[in-house]
């Protein structure tokens, strides 16, 4: 998976966006993140009160222009949104890919069918926070959080696909720990036109440390438009406990390794 930021160079203005052609100077030129209700005017009678700190606005939209690679053509291409307060509408080319309303919860669009490799596209975000009162605090309103592009193989691990967990622990008679079992869940996506065989590969290596505790491995078949699940088993010896006095932490690292198409006769 490859993650490329695209927070620099959008382009804002106040209003929904029109089908027709606006004329640049109509835009102002904004970074990420952006909030836009902070330059508005207070307001006694704002409907969010003090909630808001008697700050008020209405409907605004960001544009982008992004270039997609001409090699990710056969890929899946997705764009990943931190925060947008608040009832984001999210156009890609003109298409709409995304309706979101909480401004809190990061969200996710995927675009593959909606971009062109190889040349310029178009992101088009409308932001509308007017309904009032949405917050018990001042929440500010516009693309408040970072923008993404992301990029995956047509098979891939899913995104938010790996999840570890410590079975069980192992002491011995002084109450030290002398092992962990670990069990890994991978979910693996494949969004080409083939069956095809994976391997499944997990290592847990220490955080502040590139020592290697263990790995473990597994072979699945993922169908074409489907997904498949990996379920690893790792154990661990003499396993350095977390505690408040010894916060010892580890990392999980997964990878899919193509194996071939799998063909049924």
């Amino acid at each position: 998976m490859k993650k490329v930021n695209i927070d620099k160079g959008w382009k804002f203005r106040h209003g929904s966006p029109e089908l027709e052609v606006i004329s640049e100077k109509e835009y102002q030129m904004t970074d990420l993140p952006h909030d836009y209700m902070i330059a508005s005017r207070v307001r006694e009678d704002a409907p969010a009160r003090s909630a808001q700190g008697f700050f008020t606005e209405g409907t605004a939209h960001y544009v982008k222009v992004f270039s997609v690679p001409e090699d990710w053509k056969e890929d899946k291409i997705y764009l990943g949104f931190d925060g947008v307060m608040m009832n984001a509408t999210v156009f890609v080319n003109r298409d709409r890919v995304a309706l979101h309303h909480n401004g809190y919860f990061p969200f996710y669009a995927d675009i593959t069918r909606q971009v062109y490799p190889g040349q310029e596209n178009e992101i088009i975000v409308e932001v509308n926070p007017s309904m009032q009162p949405n917050s018990r605090w001042y929440s500010g309103a516009g693309i408040i959080r970072s923008v993404s592009l992301f990029h995956w193989a047509s098979l891939h691990i899913a995104k938010d696909g790996i999840y570890g967990y410590t079975k069980r622990i192992a002491y011995d008679s002084a109450g030290n720990a002398v092992c962990a079992f670990l069990e890994v869940q991978v979910e693996v996506e494949n969004h080409g036109m083939e069956n095809r065989m994976t391997e499944v590969q997990i290592e847990l290596k220490g955080l502040e440390e590139d020592r290697l505790y263990g790995t473990a491995r597994q072979m699945i078949q993922v169908d074409s438009g489907k997904s498949g699940t990996a379920y690893l088993k790792m154990s661990i010896d003499e396993p350095a406990l977390w505690s408040v006095e010894n916060p010892a932490l580890y990392r999980l690292y997964a990878k899919c390794v193509e194996k071939g198409v799998f063909k049924t006769r």
